[in-house]
C-alpha cells in the first residue's frame, strides 16, 4: 500500500475515533470550507442526526457503527407509558465498512440498510466534514506555532470528499446468495 493510502486510512480512522459519541446534528456545510453546519430556521423536524457509536480499524478497512435518525420522524415512544418524542430523533444502528484501495483512488463502501433506508449520504458528508475540520485545526495550530505564517491555510488537495455509487441491486444480490 502506498504511503498516501496508509496516511489516508490513518487520518480517516483518527477523524472517526475523534468524533466517537459526538452528536452530528443537521447538515455539514461543505461548500464554504469553513467547518460550518447548516442549521434550520425554526423547528428541527425533518433534520438528520447521527452519532458514531463505535469505530474499528482492521488492516485497510475501517468499520463504523452509527446511530442515525431524523428529528420528528416519530410522534411518541410507546412502552409501559407513552412519551412524546417529536423534539427528538428515534435512532437506528447501521454499520459501514470502508475498504481502502492498495493503489488508485477508488475504494469500496459496504453499507447496512434497514427497510431500504441507509444514511450513506449523511455519513459520507460528515466524514468529509470531519476531515475538513481536522485539517483546519491542524492548519490553525501550525499558524499559531509559526508567527511567520500569515494565516491558516488548507491545501485543497489534502481535503477528501467521499462519494458513493451503488453497484448492487436486488437481482445482483440474489445471484450472490
Amino acid at each position: 500500500m502506498s504511503d498516501l493510502g496508509e496516511s489516508l486510512i490513518r487520518r480517516v480512522h483518527a477523524n472517526l475515533v475523534g468524533a466517537k459519541s459526538e452528536l452530528l446534528k443537521y447538515r455539514p456545510n461543505l461548500a464554504v470550507g469553513d467547518g460550518s453546519i447548516i442549521t434550520p430556521e425554526g423547528s428541527d423536524a425533518g433534520e438528520p442526526v447521527m452519532v458514531l457509536a463505535d469505530v474499528w480499524r482492521i488492516g485497510k478497512m475501517v468499520r463504523c457503527e452509527v446511530i442515525a435518525g431524523t428529528y420528528g420522524d416519530h410522534d411518541e415512544l410507546v412502552g409501559d407509558d407513552v412519551e412524546p418524542i417529536t423534539d427528538r430523533a428515534a435512532g437506528r444502528r447501521y454499520r459501514f465498512d470502508l475498504y481502502f484501495p492498495q493503489s488508485g483512488d477508488a475504494g469500496m463502501l459496504v453499507a447496512e440498510t434497514c427497510k431500504r433506508a441507509t444514511p450513506v449520504e449523511e455519513f459520507l458528508r460528515w466524514l468529509a466534514w470531519l476531515d475538513m475540520r481536522a485539517l483546519k485545526q491542524s492548519a490553525e495550530s501550525h499558524a499559531a506555532e509559526n508567527p511567520e505564517v500569515s494565516e491558516a491555510w488548507i491545501d485543497p488537495n489534502e481535503w477528501r470528499k467521499f462519494r458513493a455509487v451503488q453497484v448492487a441491486d436486488r437481482d445482483f444480490l440474489l445471484q450472490l446468495i
